[in-house]
């Protein structure tokens, strides 16, 4: 049978292998490329609020000349393009250079070392030992006569002392049974040691190298967008592409050309519909856009793993609804839509639910009107698997599960591994500002998957809310019962 530690460390270990295995250089955008992309978009966006089209290639040669004045459009350099497999290559020959040593050999050192440490003293020897009786401490100094005749004390000098009366310290020295466990379990934390530093170790070695990655190939002019490194000229052309897909006709009023008209609703329910024309709600639009771009890239400056992402897009924890609607009005409008209010007039919770595109559901949780949670259903489990497993991986590093089995590492029986598969699978990603959970479901004969999701969290707007939640709740409790209360007084006063 394979030992509970070992079969938590292979099922743990299984999404981490299956995402190490994929192509590809998946990564959150590094802040120079950001920066590069913003600059460039704005540059187009220039051009489109002007009315220019973006279709014509005359506007395109222009807009390729600006962003020429700022990058090269096409670097000499050839990008550097290492999969996540190289990288992983020389992650682990550096790490097992610094880190070489098995299980089986860390355990002998360290039994040899404890075999050192805890060293139990023999028949008349000198010794001097410290003990308790209560609370209050004692010393006894002199031979080691004997023990006793069960086993459970010792004669020094005369004095019997129980085995535990004696400090740990001490205990260990004529305690074999005790010993051992000292034994054991200074044994075990070697290990661990050593597991977690070396985890520690190649959590650093990889940033090194794919920040080494990240700097050649933006040094040499690349842009790191839509998942690759690609040359400024294709960052342009891709951008006009998307606001010309995300472009959507505005009905015109001849008699007034100044009054802001609604516009068409498009036919594609995937393609966002674009904010309001009214310059009021424009102008406010491209100050929360402002905010939200400085937080974003002080966000990915700041902070690294699953506290780099904290919101979605450009929709921060925290923000205001009426703010995320004007932002993304596409997904605020009141379809799919559920909430809940008490009659306090206090807002407690809101889920607004969308499609979008590979999303069989996107889904925005408000509390009290403010963003904290995001939830992702991915409408094709297996492609999601492959398009998404390695970008979330590099995007969040080690799982909750994995830097716990490097801590524990050394515990488990060297067993057969299991090839058994769960029908369900948990990941997480626990950091200060942000939660991560990854759930992949199988079907019951475990020949395809059933479920793909992945939800980040504010884990401290969410305690905000349970906690307004259970007050409300609470509150509602108190006024019931007062209300019960008097109408027994009521109906006692009824002679």
């Amino acid at each position: 049978m394979i030992s509970k530690a070992c079969r938590t460390l292979c099922s743990s270990c299984f999404i981490f292998l299956f995402i190490s295995c994929l192509s590809g250089y998946g990564a959150q955008t590094p802040p120079t490329s950001a920066m590069r992309i913003q600059k460039i978009s704005n540059a187009i966006s220039k051009y489109e609020a002007e009315g220019n089209d973006l279709k014509d290639n005359d506007v395109v040669n222009v807009i390729l000349n600006d962003v020429a004045k700022l990058y090269r459009l096409e670097p000499e350099a050839k990008k550097n393009d290492k999969t996540t497999q190289e990288i992983s290559k020389i992650v682990r020959e550096k790490v097992l250079l610094k880190f070489p040593e098995t299980t089986e050999t860390l355990k002998n050192k360290a039994a040899a070392e404890a075999e050192k440490i805890f060293v139990m003293s023999k028949i008349l020897d000198q010794v001097s030992v410290n003990y308790l009786k209560g609370e209050k401490p004692y010393v006894a100094e002199g031979c080691f006569f004997s023990y006793g005749s069960m086993g459970n004390s010792i004669n020094v000098g005369g004095t019997i002392i129980s085995m535990h009366d004696l400090t740990p310290e001490d205990r260990v020295k004529f305690d074999a049974g005790y010993r051992n466990q000292k034994k054991e379990s200074f044994i075990q934390t070697k290990i661990r040691d050593y597991y977690s530093e070396k985890n520690a170790y190649s959590v650093q070695v990889y940033a090194e190298v794919r920040d080494a990655i990240i700097k050649e190939n933006e040094d040499n002019g690349y842009i790191f967008y839509m998942n690759d490194w690609r040359k400024p000229s294709e960052v342009v052309n891709l951008l006009i592409k998307e606001m010309r897909t995300k472009a959507v006709p505005v009905k015109s009023t001849p008699s007034d050309p100044t009054i802001p008209t609604t516009p068409a609703t498009p036919e594609d329910p995937n393609i966002p519909i674009i904010a309001s024309k009214d310059p009021a709600i424009a102008k406010k639009r491209e100050e929360i856009k402002k905010i939200a771009e400085e937080k974003l890239l002080e966000t990915t400056t700041k902070n690294a793993g699953i506290d780099a992402d904290q919101g979605y897009e450009l929709a921060y924890w925290g923000m205001k609804k009426e703010d995320f609607a004007i932002l993304y009005p596409q997904y605020i409008a009141p379809v799919a839509s559920t909430g809940t209010a008490t009659d306090t007039g206090v807002e407690t919770s809101e889920i607004i639910a969308r499609e979008s595109g590979p999303l069989s559901k996107l889904e925005f949780y408000f509390i009290s009107g403010l963003f904290y949670k995001v939830v992702y259903v991915f409408r094709n489990p297996h492609e999601a698997m492959l398009a998404m497993g390695n970008k979330i991986k590099d995007k969040y590093g080690f799982t909750d599960q994995e830097k716990l089995d490097a801590t524990t590492a050394g515990t488990a029986k060297a067993d057969t591994p299991s090839a058994e598969l769960p029908l369900e699978e948990i990941y997480t990603w626990t950091g200060k500002e942000t939660k991560g959970q990854l759930t992949i479901r199988r079907n019951s004969e475990k020949t395809a998957y059933t479920d793909f999701i992945l939800s980040k969290e504010n884990p401290k707007l969410k305690k905000f809310g349970d906690d307004l939640s259970a007050s409300i709740e609470s509150k509602k409790r108190r006024e019931a019962e007062e209300q019960r209360k008097k109408n027994l007084e009521e109906y006692n006063k009824i002679k």
